[in-house]
């Protein structure tokens, strides 16, 4: 059994997030995959995967460790074949739909066979109705966590803009570095989307309650009401959903991106 792991990157102009995937060997390293290009101006380039090896990717994605989303029991040549189908599939790069985020989604729900979990929402990327079950169990590399859920879809609410859904869930999860969090979730069900990297909108009764610091954000909630800042911006919670400003991270991202 091999863990999966995401990594993400503040790109360069502080707002939204370059992101790859990692297929870990056992000791927190293995092999990272990421489609390049993070710009406009790249758009109708061919499209490449890169592949590296180690704690984090060639990009320096993953430098804080990166976060466990699953995990697969795919081989070195299935996955040589997913990759070279994906590249056929989706031949050039546009940063609002081929991009890195829509690979990272799409290659991890292939690697765990739709049974994952992603804390973060995509700021682009055109993804065909995606969906995973959340149904697991991780405990590796000081990141423990255990969920269950009905099913997630992710996908398009109009053109371009990401959108998602789900039923009733229930979630706990602890993290021993890097980070330092411990929390548990439960919710009747929601939904919520985003335009782009600038403000986003979740409706989802819940009683969530957590602290500390995960996937580069510190945040506090407790039955419901909290709130988060850092990497992906500030957030504001209540029991019955949330709203967010992803472009407030801009500052932070810019500083981190300094010592990478």
């Amino acid at each position: 059994m091999r863990h999966v792991r995401l990594g993400r990157k503040p790109i360069s102009v502080g707002v939204g997030h370059h992101w790859a995937v990692q297929v870990d060997d056992g000791d927190g390293r293995g092999y990272w995959y990421e489609v390049l290009g993070a710009a406009k101006d790249e758009k109708g380039t061919n499209n490449d995967i890169r592949k590296s090896y180690g704690r984090q990717a060639a990009s320096t994605a993953g430098a804080l460790g990166g976060e466990v989303v699953g995990k697969s029991e795919k081989t070195d040549s299935e996955i040589k074949d997913f990759l070279d189908e994906w590249l056929e599939d989706n031949p050039t790069y546009d940063l609002y739909t081929t991009n890195c985020q829509k690979f990272a989604v799409e290659f991890i729900s292939w690697l765990t066979d739709g049974n994952y979990r992603i804390i973060h929402s995509l700021d682009a990327g055109t993804l065909a109705d995606e969906k995973s079950y959340n149904k697991l169990a991780v405990a590796h590399d000081g990141h423990a966590f255990a969920a269950i859920g009905t099913e997630k879809v992710r996908g398009q609410l109009a053109g371009a803009l990401p959108a998602s859904y789900w039923g009733p869930r229930a979630e706990a999860e602890a993290i021993a570095g890097p980070g330092l969090y411990a929390g548990a979730n439960a919710s009747l069900g929601g939904i919520e989307t985003n335009y782009g990297n600038v403000v986003g909108a979740r409706v989802e009764p819940n009683l969530n309650t957590g602290v500390g610091v995960r996937g580069g954000n510190v945040e506090a909630h407790v039955l419901g009401f909290g709130a988060k800042v850092g990497t992906d911006g500030v957030e504001i919670a209540t029991p019955i959903g949330a709203v967010n400003a992803p472009f407030l991270g801009a500052p932070i991202n810019w500083v981190g991106n300094l010592f990478r």
